[in-house]
């Protein structure tokens, strides 16, 4: 059973923090929304407003200061996962779900099941009573954060917030750039990186839409795996570092626009 939910949902992996700032967030929900049909963007408007799964992408982190909001729901954003895994690990990890480094696969296999969405009651998970707005919203959100390599890390150094860097000059973490500097440095608002990526990667979607959970999850850690390469070999320029891996940043973020659109389509209608 579970396995069948992970599959539904198409899940990647990730690791502590915030996976994705409030722009890359919002890229995959613009991206997802050009991809979602007549139906369940009729829904979806009905219950967040008019661009609403954009507006509402990042609220599953902000909340994260509210404590009596959900409380438990910190560990629900990332899956820590040791390096050196093979394709057949992850493929294993796809059947029997990781009991410790986090809960994003467990909180999102419960999101993606067809009871969830058959009513608009609040109903259970984790243990909390969540409304059918905000079941929506936070699968929004987690789906997002399944494409977040820095959410598919190490648990040894928090999903790289103790993997220092310095960015052009300033003491940050690899966290932090995949969170947020990487994509703010190509200066882009929202709608104009998501129009970007869909111009250049959009040809894909149907590729995308035909990948297996494991190809999916591959490519999410084939690139956190690089990221700690790169970073064992001492290129601390942040230009190269910006022209080395901005695309495959956009790849991900592409993959989890169309990933999302995918989810929402076969569950809100």
């Amino acid at each position: 059973m579970r396995k069948i939910f992970l599959i539904s949902a198409l899940i990647a992996i990730t690791a502590p923090a915030m996976a994705w700032g409030p722009t890359g967030h919002r890229v995959i929900a613009q991206i997802a929304y050009q991809y979602l049909n007549g139906k369940t963007k009729k829904q979806i408007e009905k219950t967040l407003g008019k661009n609403g799964m954009v507006y509402w992408t990042n609220w599953a982190d902000e909340i994260k200061s509210a404590p009596s909001i959900y409380p438990t729901s910190y560990d629900w954003h990332f899956q820590d996962l040791e390096q050196g895994l093979t394709p057949a690990d992850i493929d294993s990890l796809i059947q029997h779900f990781p009991n410790h480094g986090g809960r994003l696969w467990t909180t999102t296999s419960q999101l993606l099941q067809p009871n969830m969405w058959k009513t608009t009651q609040p109903l259970p998970i984790n243990g909390e009573m969540m409304t059918y707005q905000d079941r929506l919203v936070f699968l929004i959100h987690l789906i997002g954060d399944c494409f977040c390599p820095m959410h598919m890390a190490q648990e040894v150094d928090k999903g790289g917030n103790k993997t220092k860097f310095k960015w052009f000059g300033e003491p940050t973490n690899l966290h932090n750039i995949w969170d947020e500097q990487l994509i703010d440095a190509r200066g882009y608002s929202y709608t104009e990186y998501a129009q970007l990526i869909l111009i250049t990667y959009g040809n894909q979607a149907d590729s995308i839409q035909q990948q297996s959970p494991a190809q999916l999850m591959q490519t999410v850690y084939n690139t956190t795996s690089g990221i700690y390469q790169y970073y064992q070999n001492g290129d601390n320029n942040t230009y190269h570092y910006i022209w080395n891996w901005h695309q495959p940043c956009e790849q991900l973020l592409f993959n989890a626009g169309v990933t999302l659109a995918r989810v929402l389509n076969a569950r809100i209608h």
